[in-house]
């Protein structure tokens, strides 16, 4: 999925470390900066919403909540004030903060 596919989750995968990451894709679609930025931020809000949910019970069972990692995986410019944390408040439990990475490809 792309970036601009706000409404849904591009990529959720448990590692083998006990990690469950989620993945957002930036292929450079969107070429405003401004835009770009909302963009993502809409999208975010729609894995803080995956990580409230049922589904993602469904999806990983009992999974430690604490140990949820956003990665948004892209090409084309940096991003100039990239995010570094969502707060989350799911299961009945204190919000907590899922860290978000950015990793560039390299083409």
């Amino acid at each position: 999925m792309p970036l601009t596919s706000i409404d849904s989750v591009d990529a959720a995968l448990k590692t083998n470390d006990g990690w469950i990451e989620l993945v957002i894709t930036d292929v450079g679609e969107v070429h405003d900066p401004g835009r770009r930025m909302s963009t993502l931020d809409a999208k975010l809000k729609t894995y803080v919403r995956y990580v409230e949910s049922e589904e993602f019970q469904k999806d990983f069972g009992t999974a430690d909540i604490t140990k949820v990692i956003v990665k948004v995986v892209y090409s084309g410019p940096e991003y100039k004030f990239p995010v570094s944390e969502m707060t989350v408040k799911a299961r009945d439990r204190e919000p907590i903060c899922i860290p978000i990475v950015f990793e560039k490809l390299p083409f």
